[in-house]
């Protein structure tokens, strides 16, 4: 992802637990959805480069 979120949560999440949901047979030209919930605390903040912080998406 341009913006690193990818990134981020691959470094930062790598200790927490993360409940994921797909399907337990998958055949070929099927299009499935696979949903991940990964909990995090909505009140903590970010710091940027230039000091400030900013609400984490």
């Amino acid at each position: 992802e341009a913006i690193g979120r990818i990134v981020y949560a691959t470094c930062h999440l790598a200790n927490k637990l993360v409940d994921i949901d797909v399907l337990q047979v998958v055949l070929p030209n099927i299009i499935f959805k696979v949903v991940a919930l990964i909990p995090y605390d909505m009140q903590v903040k970010q710091v940027l480069d230039n000091d400030k912080t900013f609400q984490k998406n």
